[in-house]
């Protein structure tokens, strides 16, 4: 690294610049260094925002005190690591924002009724030190966060203005298009500037339409739906799979962070809704074998709760098994995920297969026993609640 300073030789620059200009190429030099050694240590970009503004200042305070230029190089960069160490450390074992986080601190969050996953995500973001105002449809439904610091708003228009970032997480693309579309939409109020992320599992092709209106308005549009269920909400563990521009989910990455863990940067906008796709294209797969399988360790005198125990640390092991399908052995069926919900997302990814030419035997055979399962009155439990078709 000493080497690495020696071949920059900014005492040269000093030299042949007035003061002003050298102190801004010492400054990007120092800030070059930090940046690079974080990113080779892979943390996060708050650390480097918080290594970048101390070290930046340390550096114009050592020159301007009459320093040798190279040694405030030095001792700039080493005081750029030592904030950005810290801030880490803030961040991950205390939950405290780091410098970039607090560049967005207003988000507006609306949920058509702020249910199972929404609540999880609003007091999570308050945990980081967000201002989150919401919206949903029955406010008697989120009186707890409220009373918790989130502040209610009375509509969408209301919960877009004036907001750093807007997130939504509804129901079906048809809530989706109400919430952003039309003169007391998203689009309408939020501020230019503001960052708009849904969060729903929907049509690709919606946010793609979402991110163009955005864009001719000067918004940035973002689709970022999450896997992870109920639990997932509540730990701040999701996985959030997010389409777009890179430099704004960059931008946003310390508000997902606040929810997830798993931040995954996907690419245009629409591809978070795709990958999204195959996890629900995947899931109906592994919950449909899960539930296969108690059926059949079942009829065969089994005890399923063994059962699952002893090839769950296998090659059949899977998340649908462990912490899904698991539940019907215990015949609870209150819903970490709607069945009525993965009806939707299924149909959505049946349609996107079949647009491309594509046939997904399995998914259409597990969304077809799932539409009977919702006409005889299960929508509103759990998907756990397939292996019910076998049980007949």
């Amino acid at each position: 690294m000493a080497a690495y300073f020696a071949a920059l030789d900014p005492m040269t620059l000093v030299r042949a610049l007035p003061g002003n200009v050298a102190q801004g190429i010492i400054w990007g030099i120092m800030a070059l260094g930090v940046y690079i050694t974080f990113r080779i240590l892979d943390f996060a970009d708050l650390t480097v925002d918080g290594s970048l503004a101390t070290g930046g200042a340390v550096a114009v305070m050592l020159i301007r005190a009459g320093v040798n230029p190279a040694l405030a190089l030095v001792f700039a960069f080493l005081a750029g690591m030592a904030a950005g160490f810290v801030t880490g450390v803030l961040h991950t074992f205390f939950g405290i924002p780091g410098i970039l986080a607090s560049i967005l601190t207003q988000i507006g969050l609306y949920s058509v009724n702020l249910g199972i996953m929404g609540k999880s995500m609003v007091r999570n973001l308050m945990k980081a030190g967000y201002e989150v105002s919401i919206y949903t449809r029955t406010k008697s439904k989120v009186e707890d966060v409220i009373a918790e610091g989130a502040v209610w708003c009375d509509t969408v228009a209301d919960c877009s203005k004036g907001r750093d970032v807007v997130i939504t997480i509804v129901g079906y693309p048809k809530d989706v298009e109400e919430v952003y579309f039309g003169e007391n939409g998203i689009l309408e109020n939020a501020d230019k500037g503001t960052y708009v992320i849904d969060m729903t599992t929907t049509s690709p092709k919606l946010d793609q339409q979402i991110y163009e209106e955005a864009k001719k308005r000067g918004l940035h549009g973002l689709d970022a739906p999450v896997t992870g269920g109920d639990s997932g909400a509540k730990a701040g563990t999701l996985t959030i799979l997010v389409g777009g521009d890179k430099e704004d989910f960059d931008t946003c990455l310390p508000v997902f962070e606040a929810m997830g863990k798993a931040i995954n940067y996907e690419g245009k906008s629409g591809n978070g809704q795709h990958t999204k796709m195959c996890n629900q294209i995947a899931i109906a797969g592994a919950l449909a074998g899960a539930c296969e399988a108690m059926v059949y360790a079942k009829n065969a005198g089994l005890d399923v709760d063994v059962m699952l125990k002893s090839i769950s640390t296998g090659a059949a092991g899977s998340a649908q098994m462990n912490n899904v399908a698991s539940k019907a052995a215990k015949d609870d069926y209150a819903p970490g995920f709607f069945l009525k919900h993965f009806i939707k997302d299924m149909s959505l990814a049946d349609e996107e297969a079949s647009e491309r030419g594509t046939k997904l035997d399995v998914l259409e055979d597990v969304l077809g026993i799932c539409k009977k399962l919702e006409e005889e009155g299960m929508g509103d439990l759990g998907t756990q609640a397939l292996i019910k078709y076998y049980e007949k």
